[in-house]
């Protein structure tokens, strides 16, 4: 039997939620979308109407909302402007008499169109009327609702203990999702007192072992590796350091740490080349496996990073067996555009006597043209005398044909 629209609009009118609540009951879902066009249209006339101050009483307002939670298809409410929150006893009620499908996609519309419904959602995955959301959208709406937590109420770290489903599973999806310029963890962290931070929640979470430290080392590895924005990607490199990583730990992901030099973010190639400084200073870095990878890192823009990359080739070029291979990574430092690099370069190649090598005169020779002129001349002093690539500054080409001599 059709649902009278006549009726309906007078129950909406009169603002009476019981009304309407038994307005629906044993309603079919093709009567119930047989006024799904009136609930909508009501609905977002009476919420603009409350927004401009206009007669709207509060409660027809609701209960335009109720109606529509009981009519509405899952288009109609895409085509809403007006919020649709579920959080009252009588409006989850009246959504559980809808059907499962529209439910789900109900639930993963509203966190994908805005992280907040979180809040609205999570209510609804409790009550058990969906799953809970796939979008990443609900992990980051999560992330900011409890990063709001009270410090009286033990701030976000007590929620995370609160929740250990959370710290087992969706934990780790969160870490792995970047987000963008307002919703991330990165963001979150920057404008957050500390009790409500993430990074320091899981800083201490580990340290009572309710999460576990060397999950939190690889994932901050495998994230920094994904090159995220650099804003995004520098709290990950925080947080690795923030937990304080022994020896023994970096020792086991000097490999990580070497993958993330030919990162295209400047401040992950230097978190990555002080990591590694700090296994050389306690001698436990491998020179064969660090010449293989740090090559990207001695022309780094950031001058900073370009210099700690050449001393950790001279100090791999120690060994015997591995100076001619540094030799030729600290020749491609000369195409580094800050003359200083250049010359460092240089006093390391001065150094290591390696120059009458074919293949490193070769690498040297060919960096000339590029090279600052204060440099150059240095260079052109350095190149064994016999070699053809040098072309010393102060000595005339001779002409390409004979001069002819006038008697």
């Amino acid at each position: 039997m059709a649902l009278s629209e006549e009726t309906l609009l007078d129950i909406i009118e009169r603002g009476d939620i019981e009304a309407c609540a038994h307005f629906f009951d044993a309603a079919s879902e093709a009567d119930r979308g047989g006024v799904a066009k009136t609930t909508v249209r009501e609905y977002q006339k009476r919420w603009n109407a409350s927004l401009e101050e206009t007669r709207s009483s509060p409660a027809s307002v609701e209960t335009a909302k109720l109606a529509v939670i009981a009519a509405a298809r899952l288009s109609d409410f895409k085509r809403l402007s007006a919020p649709v929150w579920i959080n009252e006893e009588h409006e989850v009620a009246m959504l559980a008499t809808r059907p499962p499908a529209l439910i789900q996609g109900l639930v993963e519309w509203f966190v994908e169109d805005n992280p907040h419904m979180v809040r609205c959602v999570l209510h609804l995955v409790e009550a058990g009327l969906c799953r809970q959301p796939e979008h990443e959208n609900f992990l980051l709406g999560l992330m900011a609702w409890w990063g709001h937590a009270d410090e009286e109420e033990g701030g976000l770290i007590a929620i995370l203990r609160a929740h250990p489903e959370f710290l087992e599973h969706d934990l780790w999806r969160l870490l792995g999702t970047e987000g963008n310029g307002e919703w991330s963890l990165a963001a979150h962290d920057k404008y957050s007192v500390d009790f409500q931070r993430w990074d320091l929640a899981l800083v201490g979470l580990s340290e009572e072992a309710s999460v576990s430290r060397d999950k939190l080392l690889d994932t901050t590895l495998d994230v920094l590796a994904r090159d995220f924005a650099q804003f995004r990607s520098s709290w990950y490199s925080r947080l690795h350091e923030a937990l304080r990583p022994t020896i023994d730990e970096r020792a086991r992901r000097a490999a990580a740490y070497m993958r993330l030099l030919g990162s295209s973010i400047s401040p992950t190639v230097s978190f990555a080349l002080k990591a590694l400084a700090k296994l050389d200073k306690a001698k436990r870095l491998e020179p064969s496996p660090l010449l293989a990878h740090i090559g990207p890192a001695l022309t780094a823009k950031t001058k900073s990073s370009a210099t700690l990359a050449l001393r950790l080739v001279g100090r791999a070029a120690a060994s015997p067996e591995h100076k001619v291979d540094a030799a030729l990574l600290i020749a491609a430092a000369l195409d580094h555009e800050s003359a200083d690099i250049q010359g460092r370069a240089l006093d390391m190649l001065e150094r290591l006597d390696v120059l009458d090598e074919d293949e490193v005169r070769e690498a040297v020779a060919g960096a000339r043209d590029l090279i600052a002129p204060s440099v150059r001349k240095r260079l052109d002093m350095l190149l064994p005398p016999d070699s053809e690539d040098a072309t010393p500054a102060d000595i005339e080409p001779l002409p390409s044909e004979p001069v002819e001599r006038t008697l």
